[in-house]
């Protein structure tokens, strides 16, 4: 988002978003290009007071391996312009490597005037969506509505970009870059990958049709990145 226009109260996993940090007045931020930020998980410390030495903003040092920059040497390196009024991330922007309703999710934004880690303070957090909203169709020449029923063509959009005061878990930013997607038999075919039963499907391998375990989500993860595409999903 060019300079930040449009705030979103959310990010897109996967896509790359930049980061504006509003200054207060007063010289809360310096006319020079040493300012940093750091990215750090969210965690009950994370609340304690920014003065104290044990914040984690102080003390971690690396961020976490979701928070993916441009380049590994961007990370704790990069100046946010000598603007007294806001400082920006826009030149290289990050991206967070997580799904939605990954736990961890959540992630402590920290900033420093200067390079001195011990000046890192808490200014606010960063939130992964939830949920990616679905386009009820498609518009080319004609108007194809999302996929529903077996056999018939149907398309398969989302949409990003919502900034509204009242738009629950879609409020997020414009999706910024290329992706792939596939569709992932659960429940009746087998699954054509690196599965440990390849006899099974996603559901019986997971016991998922006798419970529902609360580590739902990451086991899907892992196994969307063991799966290959579906046979039954025709793409032209």
């Amino acid at each position: 988002v060019d300079g930040c226009a449009r705030p979103y109260r959310r990010v897109l996993p996967q896509q790359k978003f930049v980061l504006r940090v509003q200054c207060p007045p007063g010289g809360g931020c310096r006319a020079d290009n040493n300012s940093r930020i750091k990215y750090v998980t969210y965690t009950p410390d994370s609340d304690i007071p920014n003065w104290r030495t044990d914040h984690p903003c102080k003390t971690t040092d690396v961020e976490p391996a979701a928070i993916v920059w441009p380049s590994s040497n961007d990370s704790l390196s990069l100046g946010g312009g000598d603007r007294v009024d806001y400082k920006l991330w826009a030149a290289q922007p990050v991206r967070i490597s997580s799904s939605p309703k990954t736990p961890g999710n959540q992630f402590d934004v920290c900033f420093s005037n200067s390079v001195g880690p011990a000046d890192f303070f808490k200014i606010g957090h960063v939130q992964v969506s939830d949920a990616f909203p679905f386009a009820s169709g498609y518009t080319n020449t004609t108007i194809t509505p999302t996929v529903q029923f077996a056999g018939v063509p149907g398309t398969f959009a989302f949409y990003g970009g919502i900034s509204e005061v009242d738009s629950g878990p879609y409020d997020s930013i414009p999706f910024s870059g290329a992706a792939q997607a596939f569709f992932l038999p659960y429940d009746r075919e087998l699954p054509q990958g690196s599965f440990p039963d390849p006899s099974a499907t996603v559901e019986s391998t997971g016991g998922f049709d006798y419970r529902m375990p609360t580590d739902f989500q990451e086991q899907m993860d892992g196994a969307c990145r063991r799966h290959s595409a579906s046979a039954a999903a025709i793409f032209p």
